[in-house]
């Protein structure tokens, strides 16, 4: 693994270890639950333009529009083995771990009365921020080495940080998630990606050599 990565994955874990920290003593509790109530009455109404903008990447981070994009990039044959069974394996291990750990810390969400939007599942950590994470920060470590110049490199580094980053914010805009629940969801969906692209992209390189030798 590449010293990068393994800096970026160190820092991840710090951040997620700091926050954790903070949650279970109590540094948080008298943060977090009040900072949804007075913005949902103020500049962040849900009815105005910015509320039908976060609504549209809310709804974009969503599970069925995730595996559409996983399925189009597993199923193009100029795409497969470089982007899409990659993107795949990290998006099947990133749900397993946000389900594991949902199911263990069980973190009640915010209040239901200031919620925007109805789900019922644990609040830690946040799914959609975790999942899209992974995935989009899997398609852009796919994409880089094809990239021929740093233009290149900084407009898929861009669009593909920006997106999860975007749907993560709409899970606390809509109030259905703490902040630590989405901070921590995107540490852990880009240690999956940087994890999991490490071991199958070169997995797969090495099963075509073999499959050409026989």
């Amino acid at each position: 693994m590449k010293k990068s990565k393994i800096i970026a994955i160190s820092i991840l874990s710090v951040i997620f270890v700091t926050v954790i920290v903070l949650m279970l003593t109590g540094a948080l509790q008298g943060i977090e639950p009040a900072t949804g109530k007075p913005l949902l009455h103020s500049f962040l109404n849900p009815n105005g333009e910015m509320g039908e903008f976060m609504h549209s990447f809310t709804i974009f981070g969503d599970t069925i529009l995730d595996v559409f994009i996983i399925a189009v990039l597993v199923f193009l044959p100029f795409t497969t083995k470089q982007v899409g069974i990659p993107v795949a394996a990290t998006a099947i291990v990133s749900t397993i771990l946000n389900k594991v750990i949902k199911a263990i810390v069980d973190r009640p969400r915010p209040e239901e009365a200031y919620r925007l939007l109805e789900i019922g599942s644990p609040s830690f950590p946040s799914g959609h921020a975790m999942n899209n994470a992974a995935i989009y920060i899997a398609i852009m470590m796919c994409l880089l080495p094809l990239c021929k110049t740093k233009v290149q490199k900084g407009i898929v580094i861009s669009i593909f940080t920006i997106i999860p980053l975007i749907i993560g914010v709409t899970r606390v805009y809509f109030n259905v998630h703490y902040a630590s629940d989405v901070v921590c969801g995107w540490c852990l969906g880009a240690i999956v990606a940087l994890v999991m692209t490490e071991l199958v992209k070169p997995g797969l390189a090495n099963f075509s050599k073999l499959k050409k030798g026989v």
